[in-house]
Order: structure tokens, then sequence, then C-alpha cells
């Protein structure tokens, strides 16, 4: 039925248990359902979709999977429970990168259980997990966006700082040095740099740096 939903476009919303689609939120824009206590999925990976045709019903804009939690999401009450099998990529890859926002937005993860690649043999040899969450309450929702704004605004003031001190260093540098002289110049840069970050960022902010390290090299 979900592909159908993809591949039509339509959102079927009222054929549901004589659901009707619920539109009065802020924090979700789209129509949900929000009838349902438990969703159980194995869905296929890597579907192709016609996106053009599912933008109306669907904030997200990524992979199949991505679609298909949105739409678990649409299905469920709040508090509702979702035990479904997903990519292992899914919480790893970049091109995954706004699904696994949409999660931590609209869901409490409860658990990630990552299988063996023979767990689907012979089947497929994907390598997946199993993803145990329930779906967050308006108020659960409301504070997560609340949060996330304020430190999307903290983060541009910090991204901001840390561009205008790489700019700096950066034309400090000479690169017409011995090749040891500039590798030593450009270590110290990165020395110094690091401990900005871990003073601004926190010990373990893996982003910024190799963004450092790439904008320094080129």
């Amino acid at each position: 039925m979900v592909l159908e939903l993809f591949e039509t476009g339509s959102h079927g919303p009222n054929n549901i248990l004589s659901s009707k689609p619920q539109t009065d939120r802020t924090y979700y824009p789209k129509s949900s359902i929000d009838r349902f206590d438990i969703v159980i999925s194995n869905p296929p990976f890597n579907v192709n979709i016609n996106k053009a045709s599912v933008q109306q019903n669907f904030e997200i804009n990524g992979k199949s999977e991505a679609y298909f939690l949105e739409r678990w999401y649409q299905l469920l009450k709040p508090g509702g429970r979702i035990g479904v099998v997903l990519p292992e990529s899914f919480f790893s890859v970049e091109d995954d990168v706004e699904g696994r926002l949409f999660l931590y937005g609209h869901f409490n993860i409860k658990a990630i259980v990552s299988l063996p690649s023979h767990a689907f043999s012979p089947h497929t040899t994907t390598s997946t997990s199993l993803l145990f969450a329930s779906k967050k309450t308006q108020v659960e929702e409301e504070k997560f966006q609340s949060s996330w704004d304020k430190q999307t605004i903290l983060f541009d003031e910090k991204y901001s700082r840390v561009h205008a001190i790489l700019a700096v260093s950066k034309d400090n540098l000479s690169f017409v040095l011995a090749d040891k002289q500039k590798d030593e110049s450009i270590r110290s840069l990165r020395i110094k740099s690091r401990a900005f970050f871990d003073k601004e960022f926190g010990h373990g902010f893996i982003v910024l740096p190799y963004l450092m390290i790439s904008f320094i090299q080129c």
C-alpha cells in the first residue's frame, strides 16, 4: 500500500479506519492519520520513487527508507511505537542525514540493534538494523524544535567565527617553503584549530576539523 502511495502521490488516509488527516500542527506541516498504536515493518530498500509526485504528502526529501520513516510517523498516534528494519547505512551515511534528523525530531529512540550481514540470507546480504522507537507527543516535538532552533543559531555564529579564523590563518601560511617546513606549518595550524574546536564545540567534534583540513589544503 505504501509503495502505491509513493507512486501515485495519493495520501490515502480516508481508507484507514475512516480516519481524517490531522493538519493543525506547526511542527509538522503534512497530513497525518495518528491512529495506530504499533507499526511493524520490513520495507524494501532503495525503491525508485517519483519524488515530484510525493512532495505534497511528505516533508522529507531523501531515499526511499526516509519516506517509509515519515509514513510510519503519519500512521502512528502520539506515543505509538515502531519496530522496523532499516539498512545500517541509514544511521551513518551522508545521504540519509535528512532522514536521521526527522527521526530525532519526531521519535524517541528506544534501541537500535545491528544485525549480522547474513540475517536475511539468501535473499540479501545488506547489513541491516532493527529500530525501536516511539512517536513523540506534541509537547516533545515542540520542545525539540525550539531547542534545535536555538542550537542552530548558536552553531551558525560559531561556524562563522571558525571560518574567519581559518581565513586569517591560511593567509599567514607560506606555501613556498620547503615541503618539510610547509607540513610543519600546516600541522601547527591544525593543532591550534583543534584546540579552538574543542573549546568552542566540545571534545569529539568531527565535522569542522575535516572541513578545516580541506580548507587549508585547497
